[in-house]
């Protein structure tokens, strides 16, 4: 997973590079993303000046 800063967004990529899903945030300007250890919270922090935000979101798997 990566940080779209210009999109307000989190991009999951494939080991190979293909984009797997986007997923918007309620935040401008995603910068820093974090998955816990148990693989089920990911924290996102943005590099807006003046309002800076942390936000957790529950990692749920997906159903195929």
């Amino acid at each position: 997973m990566v940080c779209s800063t210009k999109k307000n967004s989190i991009v999951h990529l494939s080991v190979d590079g293909d984009i797997l899903g986007t997923y918007l945030v309620n935040m401008k300007y995603p910068y820093n993303i974090c998955v816990s250890k148990n693989c089920n919270r990911l924290a996102v922090y943005n590099g807006a000046a003046g309002t800076p935000k942390l936000q957790l979101y529950l990692i749920s798997p997906a159903i195929s």
